[in-house]
């Protein structure tokens, strides 16, 4: 979220897409984002939707009482085989 409040604040000083992943590949390096990416986002912020988090998606939702359950099986035994965490 971070890289695209930047990319939102650069667009909204008028820098064109390219002039946003120059400075965005200057501060973050250059695997940070990517032109199309900055493209869409842009695109998102042009057609009114200037929100910085991340659209809900559709899918299993997450449960965060099995994954720290999985997290405390691992640091207890890190070479934890697939089948016994099952």
């Amino acid at each position: 979220m971070e890289i695209r409040a930047v990319v939102h604040f650069l667009w909204k000083k008028g820098q064109s897409n390219k002039e946003i992943l120059s400075d965005v590949s200057d501060v973050y390096g250059d695997d940070s984002t990517t032109l199309r990416t900055i493209q869409r986002w842009t695109k998102r912020f042009k057609s009114g939707d200037e929100s910085l988090n991340e659209q809900t998606r559709s899918g299993r939702p997450e449960n965060p009482d099995l994954t720290k359950k999985v997290q405390e099986l691992m640091e207890t035994d890190p070479f934890i085989s697939q089948k016994k965490i099952c």
